[in-house]
C-alpha cells in the first residue's frame, strides 16, 4: 500500500503449536454447543459436541501413550458410538462383532479340530465341511450362538482357542449394547 512502511511476514507454525490451535477451537465449539444448548437447538448443539470431541483428540499428541490414547478414542468414541449421540453406529460395530466372531469360529476346526462351537451332546465341531447345505447350516448354527451368547441363549458351548474368542466378544457386546442404551437415552432426554 502507499505511504504503508511497515513489512508483514508470515511465519511458519512453532513446534507444539498445532495442539494449542486444536485446544482453543474445541474451547470454542464447547461454547457454541453450550449457546446452543440454551436455546433449544438439539442438533446444532450435539454437532458441537462431537467436534469439540474430535478436536481434544486431535490435539493429543507426544508419546505412544497418546498416540494409543488418540486411537482408542478415534475407534470407539467416533466411530462405534459417535460421542454418545448415535444409537445406530453402537448396533453396526455390534452386527460387525457377531460377524467377525462367528466366521473366527467357523473356519476354526480347519485350524485346530479341538477348537470351535460344540452342539450339546456331540463330538463334531459346527464348521466349514465343503460347500453344501450343511455346512451352511453349520455357520448359521455358530451366528445364532453369538447372537443369543449375551442373554445366555444357545445351548453349544466353545472350546478350544475359541473360548478367548467368545470371552473377549461378551465383554465387548455388553459394552456395545450398553452404549446403544445410553445413546438412546441421551437422545430421548434431551428431546422436548
Amino acid at each position: 500500500m502507499a505511504r504503508f512502511d511497515r513489512f508483514i511476514t508470515f511465519i511458519k507454525d512453532t513446534d507444539g503449536s498445532a495442539p494449542r490451535t486444536k485446544i482453543r477451537a474445541a474451547e470454542t465449539s464447547k461454547y457454541l454447543g453450550k449457546v446452543h444448548t440454551d436455546n433449544a437447538y438439539e442438533e446444532k448443539a450435539r454437532y458441537y459436541s462431537i467436534t469439540e470431541r474430535r478436536l481434544r483428540r486431535q490435539a493429543l499428541a507426544g508419546s505412544s501413550r497418546f498416540s494409543l490414547r488418540q486411537a482408542q478414542d478415534y475407534a470407539f468414541g467416533d466411530v462405534s458410538w459417535r460421542y454418545g449421540t448415535s444409537v445406530t453406529r453402537p448396533i453396526g460395530a455390534l452386527f460387525l462383532l457377531t460377524v467377525t466372531s462367528t466366521l473366527i469360529s467357523y473356519f476354526a476346526p480347519l485350524i485346530n479340530s479341538a477348537a470351535g462351537i460344540r452342539p450339546s451332546g456331540a463330538t463334531t465341531m459346527y464348521g466349514f465341511s465343503g460347500w453344501n447345505v450343511r455346512s451352511l447350516l453349520n455357520l448359521f448354527n455358530v451366528g445364532y450362538f453369538y447372537l443369543t451368547a449375551p442373554a445366555g441363549g444357545s445351548s453349544a458351548t466353545p472350546s478350544g482357542w475359541v473360548k478367548l474368542i467368545f470371552v473377549i466378544y461378551i465383554l465387548l457386546a455388553l459394552w456395545v449394547i450398553a452404549l446403544v442404551f445410553d445413546a438412546f437415552i441421551r437422545r430421548t432426554g434431551t428431546s422436548r
